[in-house]
Formats: C-alpha cells, sequence, structure tokens
C-alpha cells in the first residue's frame, strides 16, 4: 500500500501543471520538487550557492565540461539546500559556463531496500506511464553496464520515453550498483532515478559525451 501511494503521489507530481494531455508534449510542465526544465536555476538559488554546488563533490563535469549535474538535498552537507517531499535528493543539468543555469535536466533519486523492490517500482511507474501518454510517445528500454564502476559489476536498467512532437524526454533508470562500489564511494546500492531532459542534453549524450 505504501509503495502504491509513493508511486501515485510521483506521477501526481509529474503532471502536477498539465491541464490537459494535449500539452503534454511540453515538458516544461512537468515538476519534479518544483523543478523543471527550461527554467533558471537562479529563481531558487543565489549564483554564490550554484557555484560552490559546481565545485564541491556532488558535482558531475561531462565532456569538455558542456554540461554538468549538480545536486540538491536536504542536508547541510548539500550548498543548494531545500526540503524534499518525496525524493532522496534532486539532480540538475546545467550549462557551468551559463551565467542563466537554464535546467536541461532534472531527476529525482528514490532509494530502495532491494534490487526486487526497485525493479518493481520502476515495472510499475513505465506502465502508468504508458497508460497515460499512449501513442504520444516512443518507449525505448536498454541496459548498460555503469560507467562509473571499472570493475563493470554495476548495471543501469533505463527506460526511456520520447515524445513524438518535441523529442524530450522522460526517463525511468534503474541503477544496479555493486555493493563494494558503493560503499567505496559512499553512494545508494539500489536506486531509481526519475529524470526529464530536453532534445538539446538527450541529443549530447548519444552524440557526444562518450565519444
Amino acid at each position: 500500500m505504501i509503495k502504491k501511494l509513493i508511486r501515485i503521489i510521483i506521477i501526481s507530481i509529474l503532471f502536477f501543471n498539465l491541464q490537459i494531455k494535449s500539452i503534454a508534449n511540453d515538458l516544461s510542465d512537468f515538476e519534479i520538487e518544483g523543478f523543471s526544465i527550461n527554467q533558471n536555476l537562479t529563481d531558487f538559488f543565489d549564483e554564490s550557492a550554484i557555484k560552490e554546488e559546481l565545485n564541491s563533490n556532488f558535482a558531475v563535469f561531462y565532456k569538455n565540461d558542456k554540461f554538468a549535474d549538480i545536486t540538491v538535498g536536504e542536508t547541510a552537507e548539500h550548498p543548494m539546500r531545500k526540503d524534499l517531499d518525496i525524493y532522496k535528493e534532486v539532480s540538475i543539468t546545467i550549462k557551468p559556463k551559463d551565467k542563466t543555469y537554464k535546467i536541461y535536466s532534472v531527476g529525482g533519486t528514490i532509494v530502495c531496500k532491494t534490487k526486487d523492490e526497485c525493479k518493481k517500482t520502476q515495472k510499475e511507474i513505465v506502465t502508468d506511464l504508458i497508460n497515460y501518454f499512449g501513442s504520444d510517445v516512443e518507449l525505448y528500454e536498454w541496459k548498460d553496464k555503469y560507467q562509473g564502476d571499472k570493475t563493470r559489476k554495476s548495471m543501469i536498467y533505463g527506460n526511456e520515453f520520447t515524445f513524438n512532437q518535441s523529442d524530450d524526454t522522460i526517463n525511468v533508470d534503474f541503477y544496479s550498483l555493486d555493493k563494494d562500489y558503493a560503499d567505496k564511494e559512499n553512494y545508494y546500492n539500489q536506486y531509481l532515478v526519475i529524470s526529464v531532459s530536453d532534445y538539446e542534453f538527450d541529443k549530447f549524450l548519444r552524440d557526444e559525451a562518450y565519444n
């Protein structure tokens, strides 16, 4: 019952601003903990906090520093601190050299106790999204080794929904990290990331980031 309630809350937050299905192709209407793509991060945090986060251990920079992932969390160790309703933390993708700090992707992390719990929750959320969007999206399922784990024991199981009109995406990804690696990195062992991304960042990931 609790898991079902969490899933319903997640879906309701994703669709909070949607009034009719026809505007679902504009993912700027989707919110994760109040954040949406195409907003400016300076609407939420001072530039000093953003710069501090970019220089923290939580920041992840992509090829040529074109994009960077920074984290919003509830604890004092996060310069960008915010009370979160559903997710353990929120990852936000920006261009570090762009002083408007436009949001290109936003994702919420859900931590699971077991691998089976994560897989079940992922499947339920994916089913809800399929039922909601129908032919408005195309679903691509994939799996790959987690790049950060050089032992190649950690996996990602992805579900990517691409909108036919905009090519923006919603992703429901399950990270199953090797326990030794997760412990070493002081990170979660099993977790889901539900994210919304715009076409420019998705294209960068496909064509540039890992080449």
